[in-house]
């Protein structure tokens, strides 16, 4: 009983890895990871581009004004401004995108759970009634079975009489 037990958890956990290797694949979380990194790099990208011409600009602004203090004071604060935006973009994506990871993996969390359910209720049932029909086989002697035809016979007979 317990070899037929052991063997039933090594099926199920061979069929739980392969369920779980079909749905990473099915739902490609690769891909929408491989996505994520791919949107914080070109948000990387742009900070450098908007970095650089930032620094372009007051390089203009330097050799065109009298002022150089305000106008540096003032590339810097665009500069910070726009980091401070590009920074809180990042953030708000990279957290849509935990939220919408999180939703995956327990949406695919439950539907495992509801299927290991069923498998082992299945295995279970299957179990219990090889069990039961090699318990009654055990306990069923000649007489015992005898005298259940007759009274299965007695029915009969009881039930011909009353249709008449």
């Amino acid at each position: 009983m317990f070899e037929a037990i052991l063997h039933s958890n090594l099926i199920n956990f061979i069929i739980m890895i392969s369920l779980l290797v079909l749905i990473f694949k099915k739902f490609k979380l690769g891909t929408l990871i491989d996505n994520m990194a791919e949107r914080t790099r070109q948000k990387i990208e742009e900070s450098k581009k908007n970095a650089k011409n930032a620094l372009e600009e007051y390089k203009k602004v330097k050799d065109s004004e009298k002022n150089v203090e305000e106008s540096r004071e003032k590339i810097l604060k665009d500069a910070k401004e726009t980091a401070s935006a590009l920074e809180k973009n990042i953030e708000h994506e990279t957290s849509v995108a935990a939220l919408e990871l999180e939703d995956s993996f327990h949406t695919l969390a439950e539907n495992y759970h509801a299927t290991a359910k069923k498998q082992t209720l299945e295995q279970v049932y299957g179990t219990c009634v090889v069990l039961a029909k090699e318990h009654i086989i055990q306990n069923l002697d000649d007489e015992t079975h005898k005298h259940l035809i007759n009274k299965g016979i007695d029915e009969l007979d009881k039930m011909e009489g009353t249709c008449l």
